[in-house]
């Protein structure tokens, strides 16, 4: 655990607020994923829902960071 942490520390200090909050909201998703392929635990529909909620607020959350693409800019861009 301690390790863990102190890697996450290290990769933290080159990825932006936004990434970081990605990675760490959507652990739950990608400990039940590895549960399943390496001890073979099976989803119940609460498993799914759930995480497709917190894909769904990941998703969400990376989208809005995102600036809106100025068409002046695209077309001067273009040229």
């Amino acid at each position: 655990t301690v390790f863990n942490i102190f890697l996450e520390g290290i990769a933290l200090q080159t990825a932006t607020a936004t990434d970081a909050s990605i990675t760490f909201a959507s652990e739950p998703v990608w400990a039940a994923l590895f549960a399943a392929w390496l001890l073979n635990e099976k989803f119940g529909t609460d498993s799914y829902v759930g995480g497709s909620i917190i894909l769904a607020a990941c998703l969400l959350g990376a989208l809005s960071d995102l600036k809106p693409v100025d068409k002046a800019d695209a077309e001067e861009n273009a040229r």
